[in-house]
């Protein structure tokens, strides 16, 4: 899926037209596919020639009006899946979770429409707490999960998702690789030495986290944005609860609470070409968590 909203325009017919004046769309010489968000709406119609790779297919989406290259994840609209949640969702059953009026039934699927889990969601839980639910009924791990509303929004971490069920009671899971695949991914096509401790892990070295935006395709500069934290820690860095004494154990935040709040922000966050990740990070800790990072 390439992008998520309303139903749209067909923004690729402009090209799939100069494509066919050309010549290009002779028959025989490729085939003719649509490129679909999340929420179902045609982002593009495409001419895709034997032999393409994804990376040609999302620079023509970017050519035909679509989100630019780093902002797509292309994935393959194949037969529905099984449902990975029954036994999950017959086990809530069993313990009283599934009762009536003790919250609302939610079915999940995949961009292909296959069924992924169908769970019992009570009022406040968050995206968060789904995604946990979703990896124990067997689904991808948490880190690997996107939850959307049928609108196409992508819900934060935090963000209650009853707010954002409609009617037909349904999420779409989209899956994108770990923070440890980007990670080596990105550090392999940008010749960058990761920590030697932790192989996947993008750190400072060279002044990486210092790199702007206007460097880096968007989705690059987020994954770079979710290295920074872990990367911090792992030189020594802690953060604690602002206007309390640093060296009190008690005083400091968990990693993995700074982490979850952390990637929540970089989820929703719409980078400008100015932006560093390292100067986004000190800006989060000032003004959303209300935390200061020291080190000993």
């Amino acid at each position: 899926a390439a992008t998520a909203g309303p139903p749209g325009p067909d923004v690729g017919a402009e090209v799939a037209s100069s494509a066919a004046a050309d010549g290009a769309v002779e028959a025989g010489e490729g085939r003719s596919m649509e490129v679909r968000g999340i929420a179902g709406n045609l982002v593009a119609t495409l001419q895709v020639k034997p032999g393409q790779t994804a990376a040609e297919i999302k620079a023509l989406v970017a050519e035909a009006g679509g989100p630019p290259i780093g902002l797509q994840r292309l994935a393959a609209a194949g037969p529905p899946g099984p449902q990975i949640g029954a036994e999950a969702a017959s086990s809530a059953a069993a313990d009283g979770a599934a009762e009536a009026g003790d919250g609302r039934s939610v079915e999940v699927r995949g961009i292909a429409g296959n069924l992924v889990a169908t769970l019992r969601v009570k009022p406040g839980q968050t995206a968060a707490e789904v995604k946990a639910l979703i990896a124990e009924a067997g689904g991808p791990p948490i880190g690997s999960q996107r939850l959307a509303s049928q609108g196409g929004k992508l819900l934060a971490g935090r963000e209650e998702v009853l707010k954002h069920v409609g009617e037909d009671s349904l999420l779409t899971l989209v899956v994108v690789p770990s923070i440890e695949e980007q990670g080596r991914d990105l550090a392999a096509r940008k010749g960058w030495q990761p920590s030697e401790s932790v192989p996947w892990l993008i750190v400072h070295r060279g002044f990486i986290h210092n790199t702007p935006c206007s460097d880096l395709e968007v989705q690059d500069f987020k994954i770079l944005m979710l290295h920074v934290p872990r990367a911090r820690f792992e030189a020594g860095y802690y953060v604690h609860v602002r206007g309390r004494c640093a060296y009190m154990a008690e005083n400091r935040v968990a990693k993995e609470k700074l982490f979850e709040a952390w990637d929540d922000f970089v989820e929703v966050y719409d980078p400008k070409p100015t932006d560093t990740a390292v100067d986004l990070y000190r800006r989060f800790l000032d003004e959303t968590s209300q935390w200061k990072e020291y080190t000993f």
